[in-house]
């Protein structure tokens, strides 16, 4: 008897083992971050480039994501490195000049969705160009 409960108490053991690094397989070695990009006033920055750059220690940086803000200047971006150091940066050129400019530094957990706070940035966005005002943007 006493037999067959050791083999049943190990076997229960292998079994809890198996399953936790199962479970540890799952847990995903990504995180997600997502924000939105906004003028000092509030209004949101549609159209924005938002760029995610992995800083390595040397100082040199690769471009791992690059998408663009919606109508509302919000933006998200899934599946980035964890325990490494992010920059989120978000511009808008229009013809040659940077209108806006903004960026973050972010360290990700296994798992963590996190919520950027708004980037702001003081910069005005150029006036529409219209066929009446169409010579004076430039």
């Amino acid at each position: 008897m006493k037999g067959i409960g050791k083999l049943a108490l190990l076997s229960l053991c292998c079994l809890a083992g198996a399953c936790h690094r199962s479970l540890q397989e799952t847990i995903p070695d990504t995180g997600g971050i997502a924000g939105r990009a906004v003028l000092t006033d509030g209004r949101p920055v549609e159209g924005a480039e938002v760029s995610v750059r992995h800083t390595r220690p040397d100082g040199s940086s690769e471009v791992l994501f690059k998408t663009t803000t919606d109508p509302d200047g919000r933006f998200s971006v899934p599946d980035l490195p964890v325990g490494k150091k992010l920059w989120i940066s978000v511009s808008k050129m229009y013809p040659g000049k940077e209108l806006y400019s903004a960026g973050v530094h972010a360290t990700l957990k296994s798992g963590e969705a996190r919520r950027l706070p708004d980037l702001k940035s003081g910069r005005m966005p150029p006036p529409m160009a219209t066929p009446e005002n169409e010579h004076l943007i430039e």
